[in-house]
């Protein structure tokens, strides 16, 4: 297999896996943790395959960010505790971009009183990405 194979293979793989996984995860914790915005199931998961999506994509913008610091496009086959570390970084990071421009500048959505937080951010939605 050549690298753009490898390449697209791993990028392709990257999405699907990161888009079931957060389908998964934000239905878990979307029934319980969140402020129900939603007036049924099909509502419910819509909002959740959108968000599973969106949660895809900025993963895919996480691993670009790893490429271009470690020169190396298929850099997450090779595992390092410096790259372990960049990928929990840059999940906190990008989570705590969506949940204070959802939460608190457009007003998307809203944690329940089960939502453990911390500063505010609650603490699911911070572990999601980075997990």
């Amino acid at each position: 297999m050549n690298d753009k194979t490898k390449t697209l293979v791993l990028v392709s793989c990257i999405f699907i896996l990161g888009f079931l996984l957060n389908f998964f995860w934000e239905t878990l914790h979307g029934a319980f943790l969140y402020v129900p915005q939603w007036a049924n199931e099909k509502e419910y998961i819509t909002l959740i395959f959108r968000a599973s999506l969106g949660d895809a994509m900025y993963l895919l913008i996480m691993y670009a960010i790893g490429a271009a610091m470690f020169k190396d496009f298929l850099w997450i086959t090779d595992f390092t505790l410096k790259k372990v570390s960049l990928t929990i970084v840059l999940g906190i990071i990008t989570a705590l971009f969506i949940e204070y421009k959802g939460v608190y500048v457009l007003g998307k959505w809203a944690y329940a009183d089960a939502m453990p937080t911390i500063f505010g951010f609650g603490v699911s939605p911070l572990l999601e990405l980075a997990v």
